[in-house]
């Protein structure tokens, strides 16, 4: 249909047609690696997003004209995106996304162990989860991840609450979806060994949760004021070459709101964006002021920064760099250092961060101060009313570091290998922190170590000076009569 013949085809694939191809025949033969660069491969990608958008029009017209359906209607979303793939999206009601952080792989049998997993720190890798998809959206459709995990048992998956929560605030996304609460009724209901996904039987994970809750649905991150996305017309998504969708400046998915957009010249609507990256000429010029002198999926970090600077986005003052790599969104309330493996959240509700053994994390005016001993740990501070933590009347305290079944079984001390689950009971990973918190009403404040469940179980000594509460959460204190603490409640009486 592209070429009209089976010697022009041949013609535009330099001549790649093997005896017994033809076009008219159907007998056209698929790429044998769909990332490859070459016409055939290319030719396959536009072939996918051409059919992918009139099949979802004539399935929209059947559910909405024939059956009176009023459901949103989205598709393909996950694992392979290229630009094309745009041309697909313009035509659903919301775009959709998946991501994973340590995501098992299956080395002799599918969904049998072993399995491996990286099982290294997000933080150390500049917190990359959700940073690829944020450029599946459309700027000018709602988005959504429907399917999310920091999968167990990845020692690190205390902080993807946080990363979560926080990515989708900042980029203003439509709705989250965990994968998943319980594959399973019998999981609901009782304890049972903590496996891949599941949050019922993972009491570190859902403790994580509790981040994106706040961050996320209640609203404690702010999204960000400005925009920056990758533009493009319907023909020029259908032009060679045709890259990945998300270009290497995905980092900036930490500093403001990201995505990419379909654009009609014909329309001459007003772009709803602080900068504009085209693909090319006629985007360029339907962009208007918006546009940048910038090709995507060329441009270097220095002349993004530079441009982030001068459309102000970012204020001379903000610390991004990302060749060390170090981002601070717009916003200013996270703060990610990979070289040093650190990340600072500072909201007026919810603040505090991850940090190795031995290191420090201070918000603002030192307003939630933490000292993370003997093991890295996400330790955060969240009100639980309608006030921000300096005068809360009831305050969440979550320390996580890293929790096991008994009994499970690794390869090597690395723990990327898994060979055996093992059971009930769970395990947490000895570690103490040192919380320091700026309030009003700092030596009247209780302090109780809660269960997992959320009964508290021990009152804390804590001292009051200058105007803070300090207190050491400590996962190992009185364990063996009320088992290892992760949870604590500051109250005003």
């Amino acid at each position: 249909k592209r070429y009209g013949s089976k010697e022009k085809l041949a013609e535009a694939w330099k001549k790649e047609l093997q005896a017994g191809e033809d076009p008219a025949q159907g007998s056209v033969k698929l790429p044998n690696n769909i990332y490859a660069g070459d016409p055939r491969s290319t030719d396959c990608k536009f072939f996918i997003a051409i059919t992918e958008r009139e099949t979802v029009e004539k399935m929209k017209t059947f559910l909405r004209d024939e059956l009176g359906c009023k459901a949103l209607v989205t598709n393909a979303n996950a694992w392979t995106n290229f630009l094309s793939d745009q041309s697909a999206r313009t035509v659903y009601d919301y775009v959709d996304d998946h991501f994973y952080i340590d995501h098992p792989e299956f080395i002799e049998q599918a969904w049998r162990l072993p399995s491996k997993c990286p099982n290294t720190s997000p933080i150390a890798a500049g917190a990359a989860g959700g940073r690829h998809t944020s450029f599946t959206r459309l700027m000018d459709k709602p988005f959504t991840i429907t399917e999310f995990n920091y999968s167990a048992p990845g020692r690190f998956r205390g902080v993807g609450g946080i990363l979560t929560g926080a990515m989708g605030a900042l980029q203003g996304w439509s709705g989250i979806w965990r994968f998943a609460y319980s594959h399973n009724r019998d999981s609901m209901l009782q304890p049972a060994p903590m496996d891949y996904f599941n949050m019922a039987t993972d009491p570190l994970g859902q403790a994580s949760e509790r981040a994106s809750l706040c961050l996320y649905m209640r609203g404690d991150m702010k999204a960000a004021p400005h925009s920056v996305a990758i533009v493009l017309t319907q023909d020029e998504a259908l032009q060679p070459p045709v890259p990945k969708l998300a270009p290497s400046w995905h980092w900036m998915a930490w500093v403001t709101r990201v995505g990419t957009q379909v654009i009609d010249p014909a329309a001459k609507t007003p772009l709803k964006l602080t900068a504009a990256l085209p693909v090319g000429p006629a985007s360029a010029a339907a962009a208007g002021n918006s546009a940048a002198a910038l090709q995507p999926y060329s441009a270097d970090s220095g002349k993004l920064m530079e441009l982030l600077k001068s459309r102000g986005v970012v204020a001379e003052d903000n610390q991004t760099d990302p060749a060390k790599p170090l981002f601070r969104s717009e916003t200013g309330e996270i703060t990610i250092d990979a070289k040093r493996d650190m990340m600072i959240l500072d909201t007026p509700r919810t603040a505090g961060g991850y940090a190795p053994a031995g290191q420090a994390i201070e918000t603002a005016n030192k307003g939630v101060s933490i000292t993370v001993q003997d093991a890295d740990a996400t330790v955060w501070v969240s009100a639980l009313d309608d006030q921000p933590i300096a005068s809360s009347k009831r305050l969440l305290v979550s320390h996580l570091t890293d929790l096991q079944n008994s009994g499970i079984r690794y390869a090597e001390r690395s723990r990327q290998t898994l060979l055996d689950w093992g059971k009930l009971p769970h395990l947490v990973r000895q570690g103490k922190a040192a919380v320091t918190i700026k309030h009003a009403n700092a030596g009247a404040l209780k302090v109780y170590a809660l269960s997992t469940g959320g009964k508290r179980i021990g009152e804390l000594k804590a001292s009051a000076a200058n105007g803070a509460l300090s207190f050491t959460a400590d996962v190992s204190e009185n364990s063996a009569q009320t088992g290892a603490r992760m949870l604590y409640e500051i109250v005003l009486p």
